[in-house]
């Protein structure tokens, strides 16, 4: 699991979804309204839909929906960033993603009708295995939202938007496949996974005696060559049952904490617990807190 953190880059890419700056061609003339335009409104609604349906779809572990979120995120930006004259695209900086193909020269694209139609491209695919009423839930948002954001546009602008949006989400998905974890929904607990025995070692608990979640996790491609290398925390206190080791205190403070828990404590403790079916998962409340910040500063 030593590169599960990483994963949650993709939350990262979404609340700076527009950070990634650098200069485009000086010669290239941009006939659409600029991305920057647009409100955020398209882009918090799809993360809180992307929240829920985590919430409410099997399989859906914390590296699962983390991943997810991380590719929604450059799903999201790739779509856009031909609207942006000082930004480019990321296929250059994320590990092995292809290069994106460019819209066409002259021609007029509602950025947000094409967001809108990749948004929900990605929450399809990615989430293939949504429960029936999160599908159709995806499929009002989607209509809705067109209904908003198309404004004015013709209905030749709305269709060539359209299908520049799932161009994108489709080859992205595509490249997603190959990380190693494509469908991880489906293999959280691999029954061929032995983990090994020993002093400090992890093992299965009562009451589920739940095989190891992800165990191979760690080996999948990650989005930035080499970043997990240089992103690790300090190692963990050592292991060791003396009473009076450094383990053991640590240990001892936290069976003291809970078990003499405040009101207080224990409402911290279930506002940051993310319990599977409650909250979304550790990622998705890292979601939940980006759109808050976003909606409530306006941003564009």
């Amino acid at each position: 699991m030593k590169k599960f953190t990483l994963k949650s880059f993709g939350v990262l890419l979404f609340a700076l979804v527009l950070t990634f700056a650098a200069c485009r061609k000086d010669d290239e003339i941009f006939t659409s309204k600029p991305s920057e335009l647009y409100d955020a409104q398209l882009a918090t609604d799809w993360f809180d839909m992307l929240r829920v349906v985590t919430n409410k779809t099997a399989g859906f572990s914390p590296p699962v929906a983390s991943r997810a979120f991380g590719y929604a995120g450059v799903v999201l930006y790739e779509t856009i960033v031909p609207g942006m004259s000082r930004y480019q695209s990321l296929a250059a900086q994320l590990t092995q993603m292809p290069a994106m193909t460019e819209p066409e020269t002259g021609k007029e694209y509602n950025w947000a009708v094409a967001a809108n139609a990749a948004m929900g491209y990605t929450a399809r695919n990615f989430y293939a295995t949504m429960p029936a009423d999160q599908l159709k839930a995806v499929q009002t948002l989607e209509d809705a939202t067109l209904v908003r954001v198309q404004g004015t546009s013709s209905q030749e602008v709305v269709d060539r938007s359209k299908d520049w949006g799932i161009f994108i989400a489709k080859s992205i998905f595509e490249w997603s496949k190959t990380d190693g974890g494509h469908e991880g929904y489906a293999k959280n607990f691999p029954p061929t996974y032995t983990p090994p025995v020993g002093s400090g070692k992890w093992a299965s608990t009562a009451p589920a005696f739940q095989k190891a979640m992800q165990p191979f996790w760690g080996s999948n491609r990650t989005f930035i060559p080499q970043c997990a290398a240089n992103t690790q925390p300090e190692a963990p206190t050592a292991y060791a049952e003396l009473p009076t080791s450094p383990f053991n205190v640590a240990a001892l403070e936290v069976f003291t904490t809970v078990n003499n828990a405040s009101a207080e404590q224990k409402i911290i403790a279930k506002y940051w617990s993310d319990d599977p079916g409650v909250g979304g998962t550790p990622p998705g409340h890292s979601v939940s807190i980006a759109t808050q910040i976003l909606k409530t500063e306006n941003w564009n």
